[in-house]
């Protein structure tokens, strides 16, 4: 893949991570207390923040995005990409990937601390 859409994902992960945040936060305003950053893995369905909060990744999506087909819902498009569940992959080698997905995690991880400052805060 080339450099330009490798940066092109990462430059929009984080409007993406706000985009899920603000979808979960419609279904439950203290889900960020349930997800535990220290655990969270984006490569494991059971680990990444829909898996801590739905017990896997597939229960989460078809919780939150009812018309995805299982077979769409590791796919580089739809709905768990564009809020930032799933980072698209199209064309990435093995370390493109790791390091979007690495990334990804590091931008929900800062987005739940944010979220839990804040609350502490009221």
């Amino acid at each position: 893949m080339s450099a330009a859409r490798v940066a092109a994902i990462r430059e929009a992960i984080p409007g993406r991570v706000a985009k899920g945040s603000t979808l979960l936060s419609r279904l439950n305003p203290w889900w960020f207390h349930q997800v535990d950053p220290d655990r969270l893995d984006l490569d494991s369905c059971s680990h990444c923040v829909l898996g801590q909060l739905f017990g896997e990744y597939d229960r989460g999506i078809q919780a939150l995005f009812r018309d995805v087909e299982d077979r769409d819902q590791y796919a580089d498009h739809g709905p768990h990409v564009e809020h930032g569940f799933f980072v698209e992959n199209w064309d990435t080698d093995y370390e493109e990937r790791q390091s979007l997905t690495e990334y990804l995690a590091m931008v929900w991880i800062l987005r739940i601390r944010r979220l839990r400052e804040a609350a502490n805060e009221r």
